[in-house]
């Protein structure tokens, strides 16, 4: 088998690096596009709640949470550090 021309291989071997570095920033700026997507979301989810304070039952599930948010984190953060050690022994196994 032949050896290719060196200065082809070279040619391609800088387009495939370009073609890399420019897949690498649409990969970066989608990330930072699903970011900003999901934090539109929860703006979005906030404001509801906000606007939902007219609604006398949805009133009623507003102060329900706003009470209950300290006991809600303490328990997200109890569930997600149990949920990390299965996973770790998971992974380990």
């Amino acid at each position: 088998m032949a050896n290719p021309d060196p200065v082809i291989a070279a040619a391609q071997r800088e387009s495939l690096f370009e073609v890399m570095g420019v897949l690498e920033e649409s990969s970066g700026r989608f990330n930072t596009y699903i970011m900003y997507t999901a934090i539109n979301v929860l703006v979005c989810f906030v404001r509801f709640y906000k606007f939902a304070k007219v609604q006398e039952r949805l009133n009623i599930v507003n102060q329900t949470l706003a009470k209950a948010a300290p006991d809600l984190l303490h328990f997200t953060i109890s569930f997600l550090l149990s949920f990390l050690c299965f996973a770790v022994m998971g992974c380990v196994m």
